[in-house]
């Protein structure tokens, strides 16, 4: 033992058998004045607690329905605004689908006819009306109906608005909400019932007919369902510490001849009640009339507390009752909750009375206990601190052997290691690394200003701080040689005895080769071996991203597709090997007629597609016309002269990747139908 390590167990048992004393005095008067404590305010300021406790526990309750329903609402209200959304789309969809494929094949009448009748197939619900305002195809209305004078039970004319809203749209649609009752002149036939009717209505306008799509659906029927969620929930909801507690719904309905009340939801009564009214001079056993109470806070405050005497569940005992009462305007809905006091007083009285004799028997065990614990407490003292000192000397010659040991793993590691301290100061890097940097010393490469060591070394401070904790951290350096080398940079953070970031600990990689081989492999795996062109797996690739892009933001894009017109012939008559050196021609040719940006692929025998970025058909027309005259120009040797035929398109915003390749297709059969060695532009 150390002689510093003697001082500190000298200290150690002075100040532990010091702060022991006073600790167990302090102990012992603390725990004896927290239990008379407990015992003389329990009682007293527990009912207050508990009353206060169910109060807010009865009203968060019903708050939580009362705004799960508002929640639920918004959340179903914008669920169904997304249906009709969508049914919209599909609408305008099936219109733009039928009026591509048949504008310049059928007369309008014919082509209008074609579509709502697709419509009429998709679904019967759909509302179709012209720019004029009359109805050309409704389940609701007459074909012809004037929507342009009809208006809604507040006097307003619901077609245009929403001709408004269309115009004011980026999107070329609207939705809004229309209010209908049996009694308005302009009632359509789907407005059958005496009361005021919600009606959510979307719309879209198809612009090539000057259309409205529209599709639509009843409030109530959202309501409705809602409601029968909302009671399904409340019907199998029980809280409270034994999951007794439930919540009770009634429903106020008002009529000509008065008011009533009826059950909607309560776990506690048979199913039979359900849906049954309930007397409102209905009394307790007191005679208090608890419903007209709750009536009463209701119509007055909106809620409240009621009190009143009612039958426990489960037990025939009819004790004191609090409930709290909250009306819920849009549905008249009473929502209740409540709890018995006196159930909670009678046992509040038991646990007392156990709380007097807890008090009494742990303070006799205490005082044993201390006794005890004061004669041997100096025995156990002395024999814990000889095993601390022990362990202190394990823990020193332990740390000196692992300090050998780290020395010793650092430098058997084959890679470049390094540490860094918490300031970016170098504390030690193995021969590896010397090596790898031709450092003379490990200390000279520490401290060596060399890029290379001062890149790698940002690298790791920025996973220390945070900044970048990528793993690994890939980067280039160049060797002596001028040779491009590419490395990965493992990085570890390591902790001081506070638990606190000391340092960072790196290893580096030199993964040259396999990034080389990675890169080549990537090339053969998307380039056509005779042409050096992009194959057709990466054509699959690029296509939908590109056309993805562009819609997204609104930029131009342009496809060309040309193949080589006879080329049969050519490997007929002068063999593959001359086949081979055409397409490897006309590929160089087009190459060097086409920007960097752009893209050429070989998707066939000899089929080919360009892929111009950021440019309109118009242009497009340019480039194709261009490398055609370039390729019926050039002498081709013993084969003479080559043509091909080409196809021009250009995206649109309805397209999609097959109505592109169609597009594209035809153009290109134009072409060649029409005597090949021309250019087509659809």
């Amino acid at each position: 033992m150390t002689l510093q390590e003697k001082k500190i167990k000298t200290l150690f048992i002075t100040v532990y058998l010091l702060f022991g004393v006073l600790i167990t005095i302090f102990v012992s008067l603390m725990f004896y004045n927290s239990l008379q404590s407990l015992h003389n305010k329990v009682f007293s300021e527990y009912k207050d607690v508990y009353v206060k406790n169910s109060n807010e526990e009865a009203k968060r309750v019903v708050d939580y329905f009362i705004d799960s329903i508002k929640y639920k609402e918004n959340n179903l209200l914008i669920s169904y605004k997304e249906k009709l959304k969508r049914k919209c789309e599909t609408g305008y969809n099936i219109a733009a689908f039928f009026y591509d494929r048949f504008d310049d094949k059928l007369t309008n009448k014919q082509l209008k006819s074609v579509i709502l009748e697709a419509l009429q197939q998709a679904d019967k619900n759909y509302v179709v009306i012209d720019g004029e305002g009359k109805i050309v195809l409704s389940p609701y209305f007459n074909k012809g109906f004037d929507m342009s004078k009809f208006k809604d039970a507040f006097g307003n004319r619901t077609f245009d608005i929403i001709k408004q809203d269309i115009r004011n749209s980026k999107n070329a649609e609207s939705f809004i909400f229309c209010y209908m009752d049996k009694k308005h002149k302009n009632k359509p036939s789907m407005c059958n019932s005496s009361f005021l009717l919600k009606r959510i209505v979307y719309a879209k306008y198809f612009k090539p007919l000057g259309w409205y799509i529209i599709s639509s659906v009843l409030y109530k029927d959202i309501d409705r369902k809602l409601q029968k969620s909302i009671e399904n929930e409340i019907e199998r909801f029980r809280y409270g510490t034994h999951k007794k507690n439930y919540v009770f719904v009634l429903k106020i309905i008002i009529e000509n001849k008065g008011l009533k009340v009826k059950r909607i939801v309560n776990p506690n009564l048979p199913k039979k009640l359900i849906g049954t009214f309930v007397p409102l001079n209905i009394k307790d056993i007191s005679g208090r009339m608890f419903l007209r109470d709750m009536l009463k806070v209701a119509f007055t405050k909106g809620e409240g507390f009621v009190h009143y005497k009612f039958r426990v569940p489960l037990s025939k005992k009819t004790l004191e009752k609090t409930t709290f009462v909250k009306y819920y305007p849009k549905w008249h809905w009473l929502v209740c909750s409540g709890y018995y006091p006196s159930v909670f007083y009678a046992d509040l009285h038991k646990k007392d009375e156990q709380l007097k004799s807890f008090i009494i028997e742990n303070v006799k065990k205490l005082t044993v206990w201390l006794i005890v614990f004061e004669a041997f407490l100096f025995v156990i003292l002395l024999f814990f601190i000889a095993r601390i000192m022990e362990r202190i000397k394990v823990y020193r010659e332990e740390l000196e052997s692992r300090e050998k040991f780290s020395k010793h793993l650092v430098e058997s590691v084959p890679n470049p290691l390094f540490i860094l301290d918490k300031n970016g100061e170098f504390i030690g890097v193995n021969r590896a690394f010397v090596e790898f940097f031709l450092c003379e010393t490990k200390e000279l490469c520490s401290k060596n200003e060399d890029p290379d060591i001062m890149l790698v070394k940002d690298k790791a401070m920025e996973y220390l701080r945070k900044i970048d904790q990528t793993n690994p951290k890939e980067f280039n350096i160049v060797d002596d040689e001028g040779k491009l080398r590419f490395i990965e940079l493992y990085n570890s953070a390591f902790y001081d005895l506070n638990s606190e970031v000391a340092g960072v600990v790196g290893v580096l990689f030199d993964v040259t080769k396999s990034r080389i081989a990675e890169m080549e492999l990537r090339q053969i795996s998307i380039k056509d071996e005779l042409t050096g062109l992009y194959n057709r797996r990466y054509f699959n690739q690029v296509l939908p991203r590109e056309i993805e892009r562009a819609k997204r933001y609104d930029n131009p894009l342009s496809f060309i597709m040309y193949d080589i017109d006879h080329f049969k012939k050519v490997n007929d008559n002068f063999g593959h090997q001359a086949g081979d050196m055409v397409l490897k021609t006309i590929s160089d040719i087009v190459l060097k007629n086409i920007r960097n940006v752009d893209f050429v692929f070989r998707i066939g025998g000899e089929e080919f597609v360009i892929l111009l970025i950021e440019t309109d058909k118009k242009d497009a027309y340019i480039v194709a016309e261009k490398i055609r005259r370039i390729v019926e120009q050039y002498d081709f040797g013993n084969v003479g002269s080559v043509t091909i035929s080409l196809g021009v398109t250009g995206l649109r915003k309805s397209d999609t990747l097959s109505r592109i390749m169609k597009r594209i297709d035809d153009a290109l059969y134009q072409s060649k139908n029409s005597g090949r060695n021309r250019t087509t532009v659809l």
